[in-house]
């Protein structure tokens, strides 16, 4: 479940407990069981989901939809059948509860479950003309608070996506640089299996944006980023650290391997046909990580060569 789902079922939890716990309580004092058991049962099923995301990232969706969305569900028939429109009116806030603390399969089923379960006792209790207005409140209800849910989680994904990858090339970004590379030296080190740094920079790139215009250069850069994708597993990290400059982790590789890899990424890159004639290289610079070194201290070694190939005349492999 995104974090932002979670952040609305906190918040949505703060503003039960203060707004409608109260009102439940009240509903007690007063002698309306009913109405005061299912604000309770709602509230603990907010409560345990907002416990359990907070501590783990997850819940368990069997005590929440298999043990108190029942009883959520007996206490609406209940409702319907002793308070009728007031019991309808319970319907409401319990839909748009369940879409937010739910994933969307199990949301959709419980509303589903909702409106089936309580067809009895709505039917026995109000004319068709106003069952049927009832219904389309309800299933309109469920089914623009189902769209608001999937819309915030495929815009919370997609700004997630742009905060960790390059506009340009869909290549990771530096944000996510520290971490990854952090856990797979964390990985080397344990397991003790081969890891290497490629550090990549485009030969005289200011020259070709200078000659030819920034659209020239970016087409560049996209041709070399699709390549690097092509010869990379999918186990492998490429990133764009900005400009011409790339970086390539290769998994389970030692430096032979790194060096082949390079000269092939070198190679094919000969036969790709650039505007304007153009004929890019690339210099790169390897480093095989050595154990208990820190991630800052490998960039750099990777970083060191590139500059050696970049200052022993370009399109040349140091490492």
């Amino acid at each position: 479940m995104p974090d932002v789902i979670h952040k609305i079922i906190h918040r949505l939890t703060v503003a039960y407990l203060i707004g409608i716990v109260p009102f439940g309580i009240l509903n007690f004092i007063n002698g309306d069981i009913l109405i005061g058991l299912l604000i309770a049962v709602i509230c603990c099923n907010l409560v345990y989901i907002d416990a359990s995301m907070h501590r783990k990232k997850t819940y368990n969706s069997t005590i929440a939809f298999g043990v108190l969305m029942p009883i959520v569900y007996f206490l609406l028939y209940q409702l319907v059948v002793d308070k009728g429109i007031i019991g309808i009116l319970w319907c409401f806030p319990t839909i748009l509860i369940v879409n937010f603390i739910m994933p969307q399969r199990q949301a959709v089923i419980a509303n589903i479950l909702t409106l089936g379960i309580l067809t009895p006792a709505i039917l026995t209790q109000f004319d068709m003309a106003v069952v049927i207005r009832m219904y389309a409140s309800l299933i309109i209800v469920a089914a623009l608070a189902n769209l608001f849910v999937n819309i915030i989680t495929e815009q919370h994904l997609k700004l997630s996506e742009l905060a960790v990858k390059d506009p340009l090339t869909g290549l990771l970004n530096r944000l996510t640089l520290e971490d990854n590379i952090t856990l797979a030296i964390q990985q080397h080190n344990r397991t003790l299996n081969p890891m290497t740094l490629v550090s990549i920079d485009i030969d005289h790139f200011k020259l070709i944006n200078d000659k030819y215009g920034h659209d020239a250069g970016d087409q560049v850069i996209i041709e070399i980023a699709t390549l690097l994708k092509q010869r990379c597993r999918s186990v492998d990290q490429v990133y764009r650290l900005g400009g011409e400059e790339f970086l390539v982790v290769l998994l389970n590789t030692d430096l032979k391997n790194a060096q082949s890899f390079s000269t092939s990424v070198q190679e094919k890159l000969t036969e790709i046909n650039f505007e304007h004639g153009l004929t890019p290289t690339l210099s790169i610079g390897l480093a095989e990580i050595e154990k208990d070194k820190t991630w800052n201290e490998c960039l750099k070694q990777a970083d060191d060569n590139l500059y050696l190939a970049k200052n022993n005349g370009r399109n040349t492999i140091i490492g």
